[in-house]
Formats: C-alpha cells, sequence, structure tokens
C-alpha cells in the first residue's frame, strides 16, 4: 500500500491544542482523585476478606488480585504519563516510554535524533511526544513487529517525526481508529501534516511534519 495522505494543512491553532491539555489534565485528576480512591478502597475490601477465602477459591482470588495490581500500574502509568515533555526533556521521556511501553513486548527499538530539539515549543514537543506514543502503542497492540526505529529530526524549521516498523503492516480498517483520528486532529491543529502508509518491507510507517517556532 502506498502512503496514504492523512492530514492537511491547517493555520497552527495554539489555543486549541492548549485547550485539549487543560481538559486532558481535568480528566487525568477525575482519574486520580475518583478512580484512585475507588481502587484504594477496593484494595483494602480485598485484604479484609483474605482470611475469609476457602481454599477451593484461592487460586480465583488470587487472579483478583493480580487484576487489581494491573489496573493500578496502567492507572499510575496514564496519571504519570499525562504531562508531555517539553524542550530538552523530549527526547529523555521518549527513550524512557519506549522501554516502559514496549519492555515485555520483544521489540528492538532505535531512536535517532538530529537537530537541536532544546528550542522546540512547548505545543510542538506535546505534539510530537503524543504522535510518537500513538505510534508506539500501535506497534506493541498490533503490529507483531521485531524491530522499530523512531526517528526525530529537524530541517528548515520543521520537525519530523518517524516511526517505522517491521510488522504486518497498516490494515485499511486501521486508518479510522479512535487513536489515529486523534493523532491526525493533534497535528492538524498545530499546522503539521501526517501520512500513514506501509513501506517497502511490509511495515508500518508514521510520518509528521510539525512546523516549529522557538519555545
Amino acid at each position: 500500500m502506498d502512503l496514504l495522505s492523512a492530514g492537511r494543512m491547517l493555520a497552527p491553532s495554539t489555543m486549541a491544542i492548549e485547550l485539549l491539555d487543560a481538559q486532558k489534565r481535568q480528566i487525568v485528576g477525575e482519574i486520580h482523585d475518583d478512580v484512585g480512591g475507588l481502587l484504594v478502597q477496593l484494595g483494602w475490601a480485598i485484604d479484609e476478606l483474605r482470611p475469609a477465602v476457602s481454599p477451593d477459591a484461592r487460586e480465583q482470588f488470587e487472579k483478583v488480585t493480580v487484576l487489581l495490581a494491573s489496573l493500578e500500574a496502567v492507572t499510575r502509568r496514564i496519571i504519570a504519563g499525562s504531562a508531555a515533555p517539553t524542550g530538552a526533556r523530549l527526547v529523555d521521556e521518549i527513550r524512557r516510554m519506549l522501554t516502559t511501553i514496549l519492555s515485555d513486548r520483544g521489540v528492538v527499538t532505535t531512536f535517532e535524533t538530529a537537530g537541536d530539539l532544546s528550542t522546540l515549543s512547548p505545543t510542538v514537543s506535546s505534539t510530537a511526544f503524543q504522535t510518537v506514543r500513538e505510534a508506539v502503542v500501535n506497534v506493541g497492540r498490533h503490529s507483531r513487529a521485531r524491530s522499530m526505529v523512531v526517528r526525530l529530526s529537524m530541517a528548515d524549521s520543521w520537525l519530523r517525526v518517524e516511526i517505522e516498523d517491521d510488522g504486518i503492516g497498516l490494515r485499511d480498517d486501521h486508518l479510522d481508529s479512535v487513536g489515529l483520528q486523534l493523532m491526525r486532529d493533534r497535528i492538524a491543529m498545530v499546522g503539521g501534516k501526517l501520512r500513514l502508509g506501509n513501506g517497502p518491507g511490509g511495515g508500518c510507517r508514521v510520518r509528521a511534519d510539525l512546523p516549529c517556532a522557538p519555545a
């Protein structure tokens, strides 16, 4: 499949991005306060129930505790990852994110950078980070890839974000997924361009070009 155009040039809308970030912070706050509080109470209830669990039900009970621990870990990751890094922190945070998401997937990752990324504005940094994260999550979930390359490069006041893998490729019915639509919208809001498709080797290729301004 040839590369598919999945975005168009729009006037940058910093206000729109800031509004989305504010809404995201509100949601994350509610997750921390409401969901986090309920998880703590659920953990207490399970601990109180433990002595009364019969031997026959012990295995199922332990499965419940493992599922609760997994849910708590996911919630912590959502809260910790809600604030996208800016400027000089972008490279370090992407490296950390690659390890966190793909550590148990057996995917060999390569991360390459070119140019000075420390002067990126918060809006562009946030958009780049969210683009990489969505692409990496998709690699972990769907691609069956063995390797992946992430590249960030600056040239002529544009930041290019590229993610390529050697997996099964992007299916047409995935082009309208919620995650990819959010990626399109966020990139379009800063006046960027997004191209999605499959590379010569068959794996998925994501390329975003973002117009830059000093932070």
